[in-house]
């Protein structure tokens, strides 16, 4: 079997020798953990504190340190500057990376976001992004931002991008060949007094170089010299004789319009040759002019000649630019080269027989234990290959569980080969998963991985899940934290700040959630800023005073709780921190803290009021904690709320924005989620509810944010409950599930019948009450005349008795064709209406296909085609044998299905008189057979060839006839 696949995975070993000696290849990527989502700032970052006036360094001057709280994107983001730390005067908080610029690069940019926060302005805090040298001498200040206002009350700029006025992405090109310092710094320049911090995050430097070839999707920015292969990598397996083909994309990543110049150097003997828009091309091949910043695709097709060895063999692809040598890219295609077809199947525990999936998905087992325990998971290694093999195992536990593989008496601890498998044989193993005493409960998924030793590309892969039956919490505070854990109770384990005058309450929502496998309850708990301050836990109904323990959770389920914290009146202009924690009461160790940081400022300065409600009330973005209202509706309906935007002190401009249902029509005026720079006052929310709509609680979020302090938020919501649709959804004969239809139009699914005159037809019609009360229906359809149709034997319309929400109804639709009906299709459509709403209706088609009547043909020796005959006359094919008394003679018989349907017939015939029974006997490919014989189904239009074999006994008459009835 010849074959030709094509995998973007790791080569054979002869190819990854030989990708190794070009070294390793440049990504366009130059930043690295330039998202901070390592939690550190690993990846070359430097981070610290200085003086302003000597150059002094200290890191206890000023915050630097990679923050849950306020992300651009992920989970983190770096935070420098005066929030935590004590702040000092003439002190500054930084971070740099150093960076090397490639040579040859046709373009480099740097790309990163960042938000300002704290009291000061003026220029009194500046945040600076200076591009340095590693001598620290600074080439460029690209950033140098401060809160323009002079005075004393808390400001938050936003995450600044380009709709702000403020630039984030910045040429590099010039500094292409150099090594660069990214310096980012936040000062505190004059006095003690009014914090000011910056958060960065996505800090992004990528570099384009003229022309980007990629094979089979690897490559796209990586470069390579020409011959070397380091562009890029794909590999392909196939037998000698094979045809294999790569894709390769050629990208021109300059400024004007280029073409390029391909060449390929294929192993000695081999073919290589270009497919492009159809037609086929010999190496070297000049690419057609592609636009700056455009891509065309191409294919390379390698043929192996038939004797090729079973081995690895690499072919470099080029690219040179045909007007300017210095702009280039080299990609590396391998091959592997296989004797025939292997293949490993992996099975765990008896699951994944037959499923192939290198990445874990050939095969899954649950398995649930304690902690300080052993689980043992059978494993079988399936040769599914036609060839013996021998197969490399190699597994990853999951941290920090531990695995082997029991090998017979052998224990393994690492990857092995196992011995020579038969084609169609198995192998049997064991993996030992062991789990620590002090693990916290939930799901690890352990992998065990096959691949053949002949040839590597074929692969299989299992999961072992181990459930450990033991707590685990998790807490996520507005949006912040999810998967991270803090037990330390420093609340690392997620992080939110958000601004409050002195005075108020405001409100944290947050998500706790049971991830062991155990139903467990947890202890919330509040660390306080200091004295004064007080908080709360709210479960959606009452207010709970801290500590408090909360109901018993299943395994794996969670609960949305809010934190509301009382800001004393006495509070003055900082930031304070709390600390939220979670205590497991199933077991003591397992424990989770988050922080909820308040800013304390002058004022709010916006209030958003639903239809009367939220005054002076007021909510974080996204949480609508600052009023609701209720509406209730139909399917169909248009429902309004009176949204009030209050301006209660300073510049009267506001940005209000709203989040509706999926595919809900929702918009204020013109509007359809935003509105910018509009004044106080009174607008109009209108909302649509899709006529499809299958009832339940729906929420429309309205957020809204001082145009010039987007600090000051607010947040409310309208909710509007829907009533359950009431729907029917008919299904016949299992068609048209989901499928719905108007009266009159059988769009609700149809069904065919086919059959002949004189029969009768059932269809099976469901009637699914899909709605949430119990319904009966009235059932109608067309006449046809001569025909009868019943359902459950009466005639139209048919009433059904009532139906319970989600349940169904059974009935049998039956169509009686006349004997005289003629051949044609036939359409009945049934139209289904909800006794207590006219507007509830479904529609599905019963298709009736009458066929001619079943009719045999019967062609002796090719005579009496088309010819019919009643049975025993002979009359519709004749055939005229010789012999002799005592010997044998044959004709050829053919039987037709000149009817419309398939169908089975009986063939039969009598000896002449006085003959002996078996003196004629009908012959086929199954042997000799005596009257009747009953044939197999015949297709209309098919045939069927027989041999009639006659033995003509002494005395027979000199004519004597046989008569063969079909």
């Amino acid at each position: 079997m010849k074959r030709s696949v094509a995998y973007a995975i790791a080569a054979a070993a002869a190819i990854v020798a030989a990708m190794g000696a070009f070294g390793a290849p440049r990504a366009g990527e130059l930043v690295q953990n330039g998202g901070f989502e390592t939690g550190s700032f690993s990846g070359g970052w430097v981070d610290g504190a200085g003086q302003l006036s000597s150059g002094q360094t200290n890191p206890a001057w000023a915050d630097h340190m990679v923050a849950l709280d306020l992300p651009f994107s992920g989970g983190y983001s770096a935070l420098i500057g005066f929030k935590y730390a004590q702040i000092r005067g003439n002190r500054f908080g930084f971070i740099y990376q150093d960076v090397a610029i490639p040579a040859n690069v046709s373009r480099a940019d740097l790309f990163f976001k960042f938000r300002q926060q704290g009291w000061d302005g003026n220029f009194y805090d500046p945040f600076r992004m200076q591009i340095r040298n590693t001598s620290n001498a600074v080439l460029a200040t690209v950033i140098d931002y401060s809160f323009a206002e002079a005075n004393h009350l808390f400001k938050d700029s936003g995450w600044l991008d380009d709709d702000n006025a403020v630039p984030v992405g910045y040429s590099m090109t010039a500094y292409a060949g150099q090594t660069v310092r990214l310096y980012f710094y936040q000062e505190n320049s004059f006095n003690n007094f009014y914090e000011t911090w910056t958060y960065i995050d996505d800090v992004s430097l990528v570099f384009r170089r003229w022309v980007d070839l990629a094979v089979d999707g690897n490559g796209d920015d990586l470069f390579g010299g020409v011959g070397t292969g380091a562009g890029g990598s794909s590999i392909a397996s196939g037998e000698a004789g094979d045809t294999i083909s790569y894709a390769v994309d050629i990208e021109n990543e300059g400024p004007v319009a280029d073409s390029y110049r391909l060449t390929a150097n294929p192993p000695a003997g081999w073919t290589a040759a270009v497919r492009y828009n159809g037609s086929t091309y010999a190496f070297p091949w000049d690419t057609p002019a592609i636009p700056a910043g455009s891509r065309i695709q191409a294919e390379v097709v390698l043929i192996v000649p038939p004797g090729a060895a079973v081995a690895g063999y690499s072919t470099v692809v080029d690219a040179v630019s045909r007007s300017f040598a210095n702009r280039y890219d080299s990609v590396l295609l391998g091959t592997n080269v296989v004797p025939a077809d292997f293949l490993p199947d992996l099975v765990i525990d008896s699951n994944g027989f037959g499923v192939i999936d290198p990445a874990g998905g050939g095969g899954i087992s649950y398995r649930e234990t304690n902690p300080s325990s052993q689980v043992t998971y059978a494993l079988e290694i399936f040769n599914a290959g036609v060839q013996a093999d021998s197969f490399r195992i190699h597994w990853k536990a999951a941290s920090p569980l531990t695995a082997a593989v029991l090998d017979g008496a052998l224990v393994r601890t690492r990857a092995f080969s196992t011995g020579l498998i038969a084609s169609g044989s198995t192998a049997s193993y064991a993996l030992r998963v062991t789990v620590p005493a002090s693990l916290v409960g939930g799901d690890y998924t352990n992998l065990v991985y096959a691949k053949s030793l002949t040839d590597t590309l074929k692969k299989d892969a299992v999961r072992a899940v181990t459930r450990v039956l033991a707590p685990k919490v998790d807490m996520i505070i507005g949006g912040s934290g999810d998967g991270i854990i803090d037990p330390t109770g420093a609340g690392l384990g997620g992080a939110i700040t958000v601004a409050a005058r002195a005075g108020t309450v405001i409100s944290f929502p947050f998500v706790l959630q049971n991830e062991g496998a155990v139903a467990d309850s947890f202890t919330l708990s509040w660390t306080s800023p200091g004295a004064g301050w007080t908080a709360r836990v709210n479960d959606g109904t009452t207010d709970r005073a801290l500590p408090w323990r909360t109901p018993t959770m299943a395994p794996f389920s969670e609960r949305n709780y809010t934190l509301v914290v009382s800001v004393p009146a006495g509070a003055s202009y900082d930031t304070y921190k709390s600390i939220l924690n979670a205590v497991s009461s199933v077991s003591a160790l397992v424990r989770e803290s988050v922080t909820a940081s308040i800013s304390v400022s002058s004022g709010n300065e916006i209030d958003l009021i639903i239809d009367g409600n939220g005054d002076n009330v007021y909510g974080y973005l996204g949480t609508a904690l600052g009023g609701s209202s209720v509406k209730t509706a139909m399917p169909g309906d248009t429902v309004t709320f009176a949204i009030t935007v209050q301006n209660e002190s300073g510049e009267n401009l506001f940005d209000v924005w709203w989040n509706g249902p999926p595919g809900w029509d929702v918009r204020i005026g013109d509007s359809t989620s935003t509105m910018r720079r509009v004044t106080a006052g009174s607008y109009t929310l209108t909302v649509r509810v899709p006529a499809g709509c299958p009832g339940g609680t729906f929420d429309v979020v309205v957020d809204g944010v001082k145009t010039n302090k987007r600090y000051f938020v607010d947040s409310v919501r309208g909710r509007i409950v829907v009533a359950a649709q009431r729907v029917v959804d008919a299904v016949i004969d299992g068609n048209g599930d989901e499928l719905f239809g108007g009266t009159g139009t059988g769009d609700g699914g149809s069904s065919s019948q086919t059959t002949t005159a004189g029969r009768t037809v059932r269809f099976t019609v469901e009637l699914q009450n899909q709605g949430s009360e119990s319904e009966s229906y009235r059932v109608s359809w067309n006449t046809i005349p001569g025909y009868t149709a019943t359902l459950q034997n009466f005639a139209s319309p048919y009433l059904t008795a009532s139906v319970p929400p989600g349940g169904a109804a059974l009935l049998s639709f039956a169509v009686r064709i006349p004997y005289e009906a003629a051949a044609g299709e036939l359409d009945y459509v049934l139209d289904v209406v909800s006794t207590i709403d006219a507007g509830n209706v479904e529609s599905v088609r019963a298709v009736v296909i009458v066929n001619p009547p079943p009719r045999a043909d019967l062609v002796i020796d090719g005579d009496g085609a088309f010819d019919s005959a009643p049975p025993g006359s002979g009359d519709g094919g004749r055939a005229l044998v010789f012999g002799s008394p005592g010997t044998e003679v044959t004709a050829v018989l053919e039987l037709w299905n000149r009817g419309g349907y398939p169908d089975s017939f009986r063939v039969s015939w009598s000896p002449p008189a006085g003959w002996p029974a078996g003196s004629v006997v009908l012959s086929d490919g199954s042997g000799d057979h005596s009257s009747p014989y009953l044939v197999g189904v015949i297709d209309p239009g098919e045939f069927l060839v027989f041999t009639v074999r006659v033995f003509i006994p002494a005395g027979a008459a000199m004519r004597t006839p046989i008569i063969i009835d079909g």
